[in-house]
């Protein structure tokens, strides 16, 4: 998806596609349960959440959904759930978090993405042993995970979501810069400087004309 976005011989909306995809996989390389094959990355498990069970509720979808909904206050289960104003205060108040963080420091080897994709997903694949399973199937499906789990799964989300935003800050730069390049048969930026992604109301452009 990488060279589909910086390949100028597809069409707009293949490129546009690939960004999605792109975009998609970076968040997805940070949840634990996406890159670990234990019962089919926690699918099989079934599990308890504030009182809420069944054949839906498994390990995998509280990872995705009911933790990072009970972070932000959304009510569990809600057909119209509203994310995107809690999602933008979230965003906020971990981009203040970051602190001293060092963008540069993180991989954005956009050549070789093999490469960052999988630093990533080792990383992430620790915390299934460090935290995701430590008590054992058995605990899992025997408690409830809106307790004691989630007081110690909450700050992992938040730290992931926090790497994931950032990773893919830096990777939709390092693609904006290369396809301004003309070293790399790029777009040109007629100001002579970088090119920033910019995100604004869903769209981000892959160079200034855009």
């Amino acid at each position: 998806m990488t060279h589909q976005v910086q390949d100028l011989d597809l069409d707009k909306k293949q490129q546009g596609d690939a960004l999605k995809f792109l975009i998609h996989f970076i968040g997805d390389l940070h949840q634990p349960l996406h890159v670990e094959d234990k019962c089919r990355g926690g699918n099989e498990i079934h599990v308890r959440f504030d009182n809420h069970g069944g054949e839906k509720e498994n390990l995998h979808s509280i990872w995705d959904t009911d933790i990072p909904h009970k972070i932000l206050g959304i009510k569990h289960r809600l057909k119209q759930n509203e994310e995107k104003e809690p999602a933008v205060k979230w965003a906020a108040k971990l981009f203040q978090s970051q602190g001293l963080r060092p963008l540069q420091a993180e991989c954005a080897d956009t050549q070789k993405p093999m490469k960052c994709s999988m630093l990533w997903a080792a990383e992430t694949n620790r915390l299934n042993c460090d935290f995701v399973f430590q008590n054992g199937i058995e605990w899992l499906e025997n408690h409830d995970l809106g307790g004691e789990y989630y007081d110690g799964a909450a700050p992992i989300v938040e730290t992931q979501i926090l790497k994931a935003g950032i990773r893919l800050a830096v990777w939709l730069n390092a693609l904006a810069a290369d396809r301004a390049s003309p070293a790399t048969g790029g777009l040109c930026n007629p100001q002579g400087g970088k090119v920033r992604y910019v995100s604004k109301a869903g769209q981000v452009p892959l160079h200034k004309s855009d």
